[in-house]
């Protein structure tokens, strides 16, 4: 299984260490937030890495002539949320849909009328619970987990 060691640095099964400029990868997620992309370190027979949604997503391994694949992310089993929570993940997805891109934290602060140090803690509450997904550092890469039956109606 391919491992991101560090944020520009990634090893294949074969063992080989594959490592970019930080700059580069912060690009290359930030660009694969709605379609996957790859890069490859060059050379005649090069791996290539590929990045989906914002985050790593596997490698492409020319010793092995295999692609190397990340599990994608599962629908958490456990759905229990409070109200609140079931708020903020109705408007996650309503704004996703009207607007075509994740809400940022701004968005919801002025929705709810909170404090910024209130929404985060929500948005890291409703990560820790894996009713959504996001990239840390990544504007608007929140991505919901719920399938939508179980999003209550926003209020």
């Amino acid at each position: 299984m391919p491992e991101e060691l560090y944020p520009s640095s990634y090893v294949c099964d074969c063992g080989q260490q594959i490592d970019f400029f930080e700059n580069t990868i912060r690009e290359m997620k930030a660009g694969s937030l709605k379609k996957r992309i790859c890069i490859d370190e060059g050379g005649a027979d090069p791996h290539l890495v590929y990045f989906f949604k914002g985050a790593f997503d596997g490698i492409y391994c020319p010793v092995h002539k295999k692609s190397y694949d990340l599990p994608r992310r599962e629908v958490p089993e456990d759905l229990k949320f409070t109200p609140k929570q079931g708020q903020y993940l109705a408007f996650i997805y309503y704004y996703t849909k009207l607007n075509r891109r994740a809400p940022a934290e701004r968005d919801m602060e002025m929705y709810f009328c909170t404090t910024p140090p209130t929404v985060h803690q929500m948005v890291l509450t409703l990560e820790k619970k894996k009713l959504i997904a996001r990239v840390p550092g990544v504007a608007r890469s929140i991505e919901l987990r719920v399938p939508r039956e179980k999003i209550p109606d926003l209020e």
